[in-house]
C-alpha cells in the first residue's frame, strides 16, 4: 500500500479503537484474537516434536510409543481446533462491532454533515455510489484489516518460533565451490527465505494492475445496478414512450464494458493463481529436496525429515504471506482509498464551491420575512444567479401563489427556507415556535408500511389509526380504498400513480398541521377538479395553516388571497402583487 493509504487505515482504526465509547471493549475483543493467535501457535510449535517421535515410533515398531504420539498429536490438533473456533468468533464479534459503529458514523456525517448528500450530489460528480462506499467498502476495510493484520501476526510468531527449530534441525550445509569449501550455517532457512522472496516479486509483478481493475469493477458495476434500477422505476414511462431499445442499448453497453473488465481481472487472477497453486505444490516437495543433502550424508534420519518438512512449510508459509495475501492487499487499498475519497469531499470545502450564506432564524414577528436574498448556483464557475436582492413578506392567513419563469428559482427559493439550500447570501426569517412543511411536485414514497408513508417522516406511533383512515377518506380519489392495506409493507411508489402519491402529500399535512405550508407545484399531477378539491380541503381542516404555493396553472390562483409575479430584470427582482378570488 501507499503512504496516503496506510495513513487513512492508521486513522479509520484509531477513530474506532482510541477515539469510541466501544474502545474498551474493541481492545479487549482484540486482545483475545492475538492471544488466541499466540496459544495457536505456541501448541503448533509441538507438533514438529510429536511427529519426530510418532515416525521414529513407527520406523522402531514400537506400538506402545506409537499410540503415545498418536494421541498426543490427536489432542494438540483438537485445542488447535478449539482455539481457532474461539479467535473467528472473537474476530468475528469485533468485525460486526466495528463494521456497524463505523457506518453509523459515515452515515451520520453523510446525511448531517457540514458538507452532506446534498452537496455531493450538487457539486461532486466524480465521487460514484457514495452509498457502496459506505455500504460495501467499509465492511471490506473492515474484514480485510482483521484477516491481513491477524495472519500477518500469526506468520511472524510462526517464522520467530519454526525458524529457530528449522536452523537447528537443519544444521549446517558444506558445499564445495571452485575447489573451496562453503560453509552455510542454517541453509534450509536461507532456501526458505529466498523462495519466499522469489515468490513475492514474481507475484507482484503478475497482479501489480489489480487495483485498478477492482476499483474500475466497482464503477461499473454500479452503473449496471443503476441502470437496471432506473428501468424499474420508471417502467410506465418507458413503456409508454417505447423506450425498450434506447435502455437496451444502454443496458448492453454495461454489460460489454464489465465484461471487457472482467476478462482483464481474469487474465490477471488466472496468472496469479496458476503461480500460487504451482508454489502450494513445490511447497509440498522443496523442504524434502533441501533436506536430502543432510539426509544421504547421514547428518539426520528420517524422523527429522519429517519434522523438517512441517517446519520448512510453517517458515515457508510465513515468509509468503505477502504472496498469498497480494489479491486482498489490492481489493483492501482499493476499500481504503474510496472511503477516504468520500471523507475528503464530505469534509473540504473548496474554494469553487459557492459560500452558504443565506441565514434562517426564528424571529418575534409574525410575519415570514424575506430579505436581501440572493440565490446562487452551487458551482462559483456557473456564471449567474437564480433571483437577486429579493424582499418579502409573507403574512399570516394570507395564501400566496408565486409565479415565475421555469429556471427562475422557484423550488430553490422554498428550499433555501427548507435550510436545504444556503448558496448564495440574505436573511429568512421565521416566526418563534411555529412549524413549516413543504410539499414537493413528487412527493418521497418510502418502500414501507401504507401508514409509515403517510406519517413520514414521523413515527407510525405519531398518529393513531382512525388518524390515518380519516385522512385517506378526506383527500379523495378513491384513496379510502387502501384503508384496509395500511399496515401492508408494498413498493407502493410504484403502485400509486402520480396523482395519487399527491395525495398523499396533501394527507402528511393534514396529519401534521403545520402553521405555514409550501406546495411546489403540489398539484400538478391531478386533474383542476381534484386540485380545487385538495384547495379546499386545506382551507377546511387547517383554517390557520398560512398556504404558500408555487404553480404554473392559472387555476390554482383563485384559492389565494395575493399573487406575487416574479420577473428578471437587469438588477433585481420586480415584484408584482394582486389579489385573487378567496375560497
Amino acid at each position: 500500500m501507499d503512504l496516503s493509504s496506510r495513513k487513512k487505515a492508521f486513522q479509520l482504526f484509531s477513530d474506532y479503537f482510541i477515539n469510541s465509547d466501544q474502545k474498551l471493549t474493541a481492545w479487549l475483543l482484540l486482545g483475545g484474537i492475538f492471544l488466541s493467535i499466540i496459544a495457536i501457535v505456541a501448541i503448533t510449535a509441538f507438533l514438529p516434536w510429536g511427529f519426530l517421535g510418532f515416525w521414529a515410533a513407527l520406523t522402531a515398531k514400537e506400538l506402545t510409543g506409537f499410540l503415545f504420539y498418536s494421541g498426543a498429536i490427536a489432542l494438540t490438533s483438537a485445542v488447535i481446533i478449539g482455539m481457532s473456533s474461539l479467535m473467528d468468533y472473537l474476530t468475528d464479534t469485533l468485525s460486526i462491532k466495528w463494521r456497524s459503529w463505523l457506518t453509523s458514523k459515515y452515515i451520520n456525517k453523510y446525511l448531517f454533515g457540514k458538507k452532506n448528500y446534498l452537496d455531493l450530489a450538487r457539486v461532486a460528480p466524480h465521487i460514484d455510489n457514495p452509498e457502496q462506499r459506505i455500504q460495501k467498502n467499509i465492511k471490506g476495510f473492515v474484514d480485510h484489516t482483521l484477516s491481513l493484520s491477524t495472519e500477518f501476526f500469526r506468520s511472524t510468531l510462526s517464522l520467530a518460533i519454526f525458524i529457530g527449530t528449522l536452523w537447528v534441525i537443519g544444521g549446517t550445509l558444506t558445499i564445495v565451490v571452485f575447489g573451496a569449501n562453503l560453509v552455510i550455517p542454517g541453509y534450509l532457512v536461507w532456501a526458505s527465505l529466498g523462495v519466499a522472496l522469489i515468490n513475492s516479486v514474481i507475484t507482484h509483478m503478475l497482479g501489480k494492475s489489480l487495483t485498478a481493475i477492482n476499483q474500475k469493477e466497482d464503477l461499473l458495476e454500479a452503473k449496471l445496478r443503476k441502470d437496471l434500477e432506473f428501468i424499474h422505476k420508471e417502467s410506465e414511462n418507458i413503456a409508454l414512450e417505447g423506450g425498450e431499445h434506447y435502455h437496451q442499448k444502454i443496458l448492453e453497453n454495461d454489460i460489454e464494458q464489465v465484461s471487457q473488465n472482467a476478462f482483464q481481472k481474469m487474465w490477471v487472477n488466472l496468472k496469479v493463481s496458476a503461480f500460487q497453486m504451482c508454489n502450494s505444490y513445490l511447497a509440498d516437495i522443496l523442504p524434502y529436496l533441501f533436506a536430502a543433502p543432510a539426509y544421504f550424508s547421514g547428518l539426520i534420519d528420517f524422523g527429522q525429515i519429517a519434522q523438517i518438512g512441517m517446519s520448512f512449510n510453517e517458515v515457508n508459509k510465513a515468509f509468503n504471506w505477502f504472496v498469498d495475501s497480494y489479491t486482498e492487499l489490492q481489493k483492501y487499498q482499493s476499500s481504503i482509498e474510496r472511503i477516504a475519497q468520500l471523507e475528503e469531499e464530505l469534509d473540504n470545502e473548496r474554494r469553487e464551491i459557492n459560500p452558504k450564506n443565506i441565514h434562517i432564524h426564528e424571529s418575534q414577528t409574525t410575519t415570514l420575512a424575506v430579505k436581501n436574498l440572493t440565490l446562487a448556483y452551487p458551482r462559483a464557475s456557473k456564471p449567474g444567479h437564480m433571483m437577486r436582492n429579493l424582499n418579502l413578506e409573507f403574512k399570516p392567513g394570507e395564501n400566496t401563489l408565486i409565479k415565475a419563469p421555469s429556471g427562475f428559482g422557484k423550488s430553490t427559493f422554498f428550499k433555501a427556507a427548507r435550510r436545504t439550500w444556503g448558496y448564495g447570501t440574505g436573511e429568512i426569517s421565521i416566526p418563534q415556535h411555529q412549524k413549516t412543511y413543504f410539499l414537493p411536485q413528487k412527493p418521497l414514497i418510502p418502500h414501507d408500511t401504507l401508514k409509515a408513508i403517510l406519517a413520514y417522516p414521523d413515527p407510525v406511533s405519531t398518529y393513531v389509526d382512525d388518524q390515518y383512515k380519516a385522512v385517506l377518506c378526506a383527500v379523495g380519489g378513491k384513496m379510502e380504498q387502501f384503508i384496509a392495506e395500511l399496515d401492508q409493507e408494498d413498493a407502493w411508489s410504484t403502485r400509486l400513480s402520480l396523482g395519487q402519491q399527491q395525495r398523499i402529500s396533501f394527507a402528511r399535512a393534514l396529519l401534521k398541521k403545520p402553521d405555514w405550508l409550501f406546495l411546489d407545484e403540489a398539484t400538478a399531477s391531478l386533474d383542476e377538479e381534484s386540485e380545487a378539491h385538495l384547495y379546499r380541503l386545506l382551507k377546511e381542516k387547517l383554517p390557520h395553516t398560512t398556504v404558500i404555493s408555487i404553480a404554473h396553472r392559472s387555476t390554482v390562483m383563485k384559492f389565494h388571497q395575493r399573487v406575487v409575479s416574479f420577473e428578471p430584470s437587469s438588477e433585481e427582482i420586480q415584484q408584482q402583487s394582486s389579489l385573487g378570488r378567496s375560497i
